[in-house]
């Protein structure tokens, strides 16, 4: 069977009790993170070696990139750049060019980076390559327990069948959008996406709850199911949120919390 998990933000051990769970009930299973392995929680490295170690294109356990990771990749070489010429300049070399402060990262990987030790330009570049090589969007055709046989188009944010995959609209909304619903979805093409936490407004708002929203839990809309469980909020929402997975074919839902 083939599983989705959503938006890790560095909880680690929330991320081993879902592996647990999923691999002691299916030993063949395939695992597909949605992305956002970074940021917030307090194990952001952990989670990357980790990843870095079982990852891979074709094996047991895939990944798809993130908004998160694509910040991070964009950060890396515009700090590069800054430490190069930092650098040349405190060994006397004045290359004429004016030196900005230090770049760092909009959420918290710079001072992850630095507190382990690896802010430099050669410990990091694993870390960056492992990120530039996650894809966008892996689609999966499968045949589901109700006899039916779908496409799951596994992204991170959101998936347009309209738009050419490889175009640059594709990836920015694989990476940031968050219409998240498809309206007279047949119910054979679905999107697998995280991104947008089930605690947020669009969720939680009065004006926009559906019937079938459970804040803080796997969501599921016409087109698509969101798998962001807010897992990244954990140390400000305890209870309410938590890390969510699911199987493809079944439907069966996984949480960190039960």
């Amino acid at each position: 069977m083939h599983y989705a998990v959503g938006d890790v933000h560095g909880a680690f051990t929330e991320l081993m009790c879902i592996l647990d769970k999923i691999n002691n009930q299916d030993d063949d299973a395939m695992i597909i993170l949605l992305g956002d392995l970074v940021d917030r929680g307090e194990a952001t490295l952990e989670t990357l070696d980790w990843a870095m170690e079982h990852v891979s294109s074709d094996g047991k356990y895939r990944c798809i990139l993130g908004n998160h990771e694509e910040r991070i990749i964009t950060w890396y070489y515009s700090w590069r750049k800054w430490k190069r010429l930092a650098d040349a300049r405190e060994s006397g070399i004045d290359m004429g060019l004016p030196i900005s402060p230090e770049p760092t990262t909009h959420y918290d990987f710079y001072k992850v980076a630095k507190d382990h030790g690896i802010l430099s330009v050669d410990a990091l570049l694993p870390y960056i390559r492992f990120m530039e090589s996650l894809p966008y969007h892996i689609p999966l055709t499968l045949h589901c327990s109700d006899g039916c046989d779908r496409l799951f188009h596994l992204v991170h944010a959101w998936y347009y069948p309209e738009l050419d995959d490889d175009s640059e609209e594709q990836h920015y909304a694989n990476l940031w959008s968050r219409q998240q619903e498809s309206a007279g979805s047949d119910n054979t093409e679905i999107v697998i996406h995280g991104h947008t936490p089930t605690v947020a407004p669009s969720y939680t708002n009065a004006s926009n709850r559906r019937d079938t929203d459970r804040p803080g839990y796997i969501v599921r809309r016409p087109g698509g199911v969101d798998l962001d469980c807010g897992c990244g909020f954990i140390g400000r929402l305890g209870s309410e949120v938590r890390l969510g997975a699911m199987c493809l074919e079944t439907g069966q839902e996984f949480y960190s919390d039960c």
